[in-house]
């Protein structure tokens, strides 16, 4: 565990690609990612644009690669890394991702990990985006485990009055994502989209 930890300080400033290659290592059981290639489209609900495709462990881990595949996106297309997987069992499952809806900031980073360490959400890393923080986590779910991961995310929320919640998790983002079967992160920088999520924290 003391050697884990030391791991997950050592990637503090990495970024979205390095936190895959990071997770793979650990986790021998996943044999393929799901990747989706989109153009962002503010408050759309139909998808039907976004392209999925799978890459097997190996060109994930290979130097280079998913910056190939990002230099060969059409113009205004950004790259996401779906949550859904492939075992070496052939089952499909999930890694828990997450997008948030708290501004960033020192105050912002603390709640975050406050209420998913309060929620018994822990091994992975959060990093910090262009406004507020997605979070990777360091193990692997089944269908079930995913759905209860969602909810434990809403749950996130603080509760000031009945009439003043906070939200922490972003609800929408977790609408979305249950309505298509999964999570999607941004791991590129194109257009409007430029900054480099890196890593602040493990938890």
């Amino acid at each position: 565990m003391v050697e884990d930890d030391r791991r997950g300080e050592e990637l503090i400033e990495a970024t979205p690609v390095d936190v895959i290659s990071e997770i793979l290592r650990n986790n021998p059981q996943i044999s393929e990612l799901n990747f989706w290639a989109y153009r962002y489209v503010p408050l759309k609900f139909d998808e039907s644009g976004r392209n999925p495709f799978w890459l097997i462990r190996e060109q994930v881990l290979c130097d280079g690669a998913l910056e190939e595949i990002e230099q060969s996106l059409g113009e205004g297309e950004q790259l996401a890394i779906s949550s859904r997987i492939k075992l070496v069992s052939n089952e499909v499952a999930h890694l828990p991702m997450m997008d948030f809806q708290t501004p960033k900031g020192k105050l912002g980073l603390q709640l975050v990990r406050e209420r998913f360490q309060h929620a018994g959400i822990s091994n992975g890393w959060i990093l910090e985006t262009g406004k507020s923080y997605h979070y990777y986590g360091n193990n692997v779910l089944n269908q079930e485990q995913w759905l209860g991961f969602m909810g434990l995310c809403l749950l996130t929320s603080v509760v000031h009055t009945r009439d003043n919640i906070e939200q922490v998790a972003d609800p929408r983002y977790i609408g979305h994502s249950l309505r298509r079967g999964c999570n999607t992160l941004r791991i590129t920088t194109r257009g409007d989209k430029d900054f480099i999520p890196r890593i602040v924290a493990r938890i």
